[in-house]
């Protein structure tokens, strides 16, 4: 150009690539990829959920009402079972069988704090004035939906979804993964958590 020479590489024309500003997506995109995230979040938290309480109702309905009747503890266990969950992991470390038990003790972090997130869901379908009929799906739905939405709040949805996680995993624990103490009675019908109290 004008007598010099220029070159124009493969390195030249990737620096362009990327030097040149990234167009914002138009907000029908991103509103659509957001219903879309949070559809898929809700169905694998709904899904997830009528399953742990179909195969555990009775201990599910036991971690929804500790959650209710005792929040400040359970967050406490939560906090301290976080807290604990490094140095418990060291101890393990050092010893030939804690070494194998490594893996299922951290696959029961997550899986205690799900099952507690149940109970939350659970619970928040309890206490929201809907005119639904109080089954265990509709109050799982009702639960699941408020929860998903919460962590679209900007900022402060993900912040809510860490500290609630406390009080999930907290009310797992406190409860001995929903252990039922009471002597002689019926397991609770999985249809009817209007019932419990």
């Amino acid at each position: 150009i004008d007598g010099e020479r220029v070159s124009l590489g493969t390195g030249a024309l990737l620096a362009g690539i990327r030097s040149a500003p990234a167009m914002p997506k138009p907000w029908p995109t991103r509103l659509g990829g957001a219903l879309l995230t949070a559809g898929a979040q809700f169905m694998c938290f709904f899904l997830l959920g009528l399953l742990a309480i179909a195969i555990f109702p009775r201990r599910t309905a036991v971690v929804t009402d500790a959650l209710a009747a005792h929040p400040i503890k359970a967050g406490a266990f939560g906090v301290l079972a976080s807290v604990a969950f490094l140095p418990i992991t060291v101890l393990l470390v050092v010893t030939v069988v804690g070494i194998i038990l490594i893996p299922f003790f951290w696959l029961a972090y997550p899986v205690f704090g799900f099952f507690g997130y149940v109970a939350l869901a659970l619970l928040i379908g309890r206490k929201l004035p809907t005119k639904v009929i109080p089954t265990n799906t509709a109050l799982l739905a009702i639960g699941a939906a408020t929860i998903v939405a919460i962590g679209f709040i900007p900022i402060f949805g993900k912040l809510i979804w860490f500290l609630a996680a406390f009080f999930a995993l907290g009310a797992t624990l406190m409860t001995r993964f929903g252990e039922d103490r009471s002597n002689g009675n019926a397991p609770a019908v999985p249809g009817d958590m209007a019932s419990i109290a």
